[in-house]
């Protein structure tokens, strides 16, 4: 079977750059220290006393970041900032790293006192997992369930050696697999592991117990780990099995309001960001006459592969390609998925820059822009995208659907307020944002870090959100059963919203101030891989390209 052909030439490693990898090095070891540890411990505390995940307080972690890298033999600032931009980062994979091992019921594995990294700064699933069977603190049947899940072998017949019959007996069914309720990949090596002792003739059963099975469920629940084991054990794997991976991956984890489930019928699932690696990976290991059957089919999936690292330098090339593929109804999808991967990156200390809500602290103090999270600059690719974009579907998202005016909401209110929305209140901001939005937002000014407040501007003066389609969000989500609980707080930022659109509507009558471009210039591993024609890559100008520009300033000069 060809492999990394088709679809699968995309598929580089791209690692970082030295100074990079030496910053990663630096600040993992400042997110050890006990203070900043402490921010790991708060993190499952709140979860288990809450009974609900609770947002980190990013301002804190700042503040102490900055504080330990004092501490530390470094003397140059510039080097101090880049490795205080991975602070964040770091703590954001840790955070989602609890998420499934820790707070997850099925597994509640105890937070490791080491963490195993990637050269990229994320945890490394993998080998953290074997840390934390190594170690004496974790209780045996959860770990024999990690060495499962993580498909290691030697370590799951080691375990499985230790329990004892008590703990067998709620891992394995001798008659009838079907009644043991565990983790599929569980399943697959409980039996694997007593298949000599076992005699299972049962068709439907054996089916169950069976390699393939437990490869489909590891693609489902986006279990790259595995997926990748499985691909080495079946070393040619049958290609009709590989065409109903990717089909139950679609099937299984459904599109709900626009969005991909996070939560997948089973004991476990990762991330939605890891199903889509495991998309990829599995796409990129079939035959190209597959590949060409399964694009069209999906490609949607296929697109929301390449929003995933370190594959996002190739997004533009492959929607060039595909987008025209993607049922108008649900592009919208697709567009707000490359907002919500900008706004993840967004924490709530970042969050009230976007209200002034104190007279006693300074404008400058809210418009200052922070140490930066991301790992990629979304932001650049929704407004190339955007610029990308036919009539057609521009209308579709800002004016016939709801999604432009659920990207508005869910930038201003992603996190609490921390104040109650009062007239006063709206009176206030409405005015507060005014001085901001009577101005014209410029390519550079959206692109650049965490410009929030052009992003506002952005999303306003772009018609992707509106009057009329807040009023149809509106109306969407008031029929929905959440909407009457949290009425009493859903209300009072639908009116808040109202009075910033109506505020900027009388702005456009009289038209915006023009501001200064700003140069943005895009890092090595961010440069899209367009196409070897420089027409196609327009981040790249072309010597025809700068003549246009040079006559255009020409003439504005001379008017």
């Amino acid at each position: 079977m060809a492999t990394r052909a088709g679809i699968g030439k995309y598929t580089k490693h791209n690692p970082p750059r030295l100074k990079d990898v030496a910053a990663i090095k630096v600040a993992i070891e400042l997110c050890m220290k006990s203070e900043m540890r402490a921010f790991i411990t708060k993190y499952l505390d709140d979860y288990n006393t809450d009974g609900k995940r609770k947002e980190p307080d990013w301002k804190l972690i700042r503040y102490k970041s900055v504080k330990q890298i004092f501490s530390f033999p470094v003397s140059k600032n510039d080097i101090r900032i880049r490795i205080l931009s991975y602070v964040p980062r770091l703590f954001r994979s840790i955070f989602e790293w609890i998420d499934f091992h820790s707070v997850n019921t099925y597994l509640k594995i105890e937070i490791p006192e080491y963490f195993m990294w990637t050269v990229f700064g994320t945890v490394d699933k993998k080998r953290t997992a074997e840390v934390i069977i190594s170690s004496s603190s974790t209780n045996i049947v959860n770990k024999y369930k990690l060495a499962c899940i993580y498909c290691l072998e030697k370590a799951a017949t080691e375990l499985w050696i230790k329990l004892d019959s008590t703990e067998k007996n709620t891992l394995i069914n001798v008659k009838n697999p079907a009644e043991v309720k565990q983790e599929g990949l569980v399943t697959y090596w409980t039996y694997s592991i007593n298949k000599s002792s076992i005699n299972i003739t049962d068709e439907s059963a054996l089916d169950l117990i069976s390699a393939e099975t437990a490869f489909i469920n590891a693609a489902v629940t986006g279990n790259l780990v595995a997926v990748e084991y499985f691909f080495q054990l079946f070393k040619e794997p049958d290609p009709n099995l590989l065409k109903l991976a990717l089909q139950n991956i679609c099937w299984k984890r459904k599109w709900i309001s626009n969005f991909y489930k996070d939560e997948y019928e089973g004991f476990t699932s990762f991330p939605v960001d890891d199903l889509f690696k495991v998309f990829y990976y599995i796409l990129s290991r079939m035959r190209i006459s597959d590949q060409n059957v399964i694009i069209p089919a999906h490609p949607l999936e296929v697109m929301r592969c390449f929003l995933m690292s370190p594959r996002q330098k190739y997004f533009i090339k492959l929607f060039k390609l595909y987008y025209k593929l993607i049922p108008k109804y649900r592009f919208a999808v697709l567009f707000r998925d490359i907002f919500f991967k900008d706004l993840k990156t967004f924490t709530q200390f970042e969050h009230s820059r976007l209200f002034f809500t104190s007279a006693h602290e300074p404008v400058e103090d809210y418009i200052q822009l922070p140490y930066p999270m991301r790992r990629y600059n979304y932001r650049r690719l929704f407004a190339a995208v955007w610029r990308r974009l036919p009539i057609e579907l521009k209308l579709i998202v800002g004016v016939r659907t709801d999604c432009g005016s659920d990207l508005l909401f869910n930038l201003l209110f992603k996190y609490d307020l921390g104040c109650d929305i009062t007239d006063e209140f709206i009176e206030q901001q409405t005015r507060f944002l005014q001085c901001f939005l009577n101005k014209q937002t410029t390519t550079g000014r959206i692109i650049y870090n965490d410009s929030r407040m052009d992003l506002l501007r952005f999303l306003l003066q772009k018609k992707i959100a509106n009057y009329k389609s807040m009023a149809c969000f509106q109306t969407f989500r008031s029929r929905l059963e959440e909407y009457e609980k949290e009425k009493d707080n859903l209300e009072p930022k639908f009116k808040l919203v109202f009075s910033i659109i109506s505020s900027f509507a009388k702005i456009e009558e009289n038209g915006f101030k023009k501001l200064k471009e700003i140069a943005y210039f895009l890092p090595p591993d961010e440069r899209d891989e367009s196409s070897v024609s420089d027409e196609e890559n327009d981040d790249v100008p072309t010597k025809e390209k700068k003549m246009k520009l040079n006559k255009l300033q020409t003439q504005v000069k001379w008017k």
